[in-house]
């Protein structure tokens, strides 16, 4: 995604997911599209800005701390109850928040 074309970041409205507990599930496509990797983390925000949203993780990567980039229109309302991860067999109880990242990696040049 070229600057020109990623969606306008609000700093202000951006400052109420600080301190939200967000379940987060990534997959890596090859550039074929199959999928490679599937895993979830789930911690609370930490820190957003136009470069980059962290998360202090939970669970079995406490201690650890993930950035993504700063995308909050992909954040959506996690719906109460809980969730199992399927790697690690955790529970997250009523997250504030799910996010997802699909990521494609790019073709192998020759």
């Amino acid at each position: 995604m070229s600057d020109d074309t990623k969606p306008p970041f609000d700093a202000k409205f951006a400052q109420q997911y600080i301190g939200k507990y967000v379940l987060i599930g990534l997959s890596i496509y090859s550039s074929e599209g199959q999928l490679l990797e599937h895993s979830q983390v789930h911690g609370v925000i930490s820190y957003v800005s136009d470069k980059s949203i962290v998360v202090d993780l939970k669970g079995a990567h406490d201690g650890q701390r993930k950035s993504f980039p700063p995308n909050i229109q992909s954040l959506s309302i996690a719906p109460p109850g809980e969730y199992t991860l399927k790697e690690t067999k955790e529970v997250v109880n009523n997250p504030d928040l799910l996010w997802t990242w699909n990521v494609t990696q790019q073709p192998k040049q020759p």
